[in-house]
């Protein structure tokens, strides 16, 4: 199979429906004045400027659907992405990692706690039991007898 590699402005080019505009244009301008006409209609204003303008300024976001496109996006779909991303989404995005180390520590820890308290007596494993559900500080050591095992601060 023949490839040939083209160029931008043939990527570019877009059918022309009606006289200068494409079908999409047309489209979205036709969208435009229906909307525009009754809001320049119902709008109670006097002077002609102030209606050309507020004519203008409710034309101009649709008839920019038609126009405008980058990154190979039309403007609404630009559109939605901004309000999306500015009202409708977190700004802050939680981060959640597990750190595996300390993970692991803690396993390691539990494991010479069980050890520990295998070698206890039960005079010794009931005071431990208590300090642990009071919530004081219980600090571990490994190279003493079973009975100093275990200190508890306040």
């Amino acid at each position: 199979m023949l490839q040939v590699e083209m160029t931008d402005d043939i990527r570019k080019y877009q059918p022309k429906f009606m006289g200068p505009f494409t079908a999409r244009q047309c489209v979205c301008i036709l969208i435009a004045l229906i909307v525009a006409i009754p809001i320049t209609i119902i709008f109670p204003v006097s002077q002609p400027s102030y209606k050309i303008f507020v004519f203008c300024i409710a034309m101009a976001p649709i008839v920019a659907c038609g126009y405008i496109k980058l990154d190979g996006a039309y403007f609404e779909v630009l559109l939605l992405r901004a309000i999306y991303t500015m009202f409708l989404s977190s700004p802050k995005r939680k981060q959640v990692s597990h750190n595996t180390i300390a993970e692991y520590l803690e396993y390691l820890n539990k494991q010479k706690e069980k050890k520990m308290m295998s070698k206890m007596t039960k005079r010794q494993l009931k005071k431990y039991n208590a300090a642990k559900e009071s919530k004081k500080v219980v600090r571990y050591y490994n190279n003493t007898p079973a009975e100093k095992q275990f200190k508890i601060y306040k």
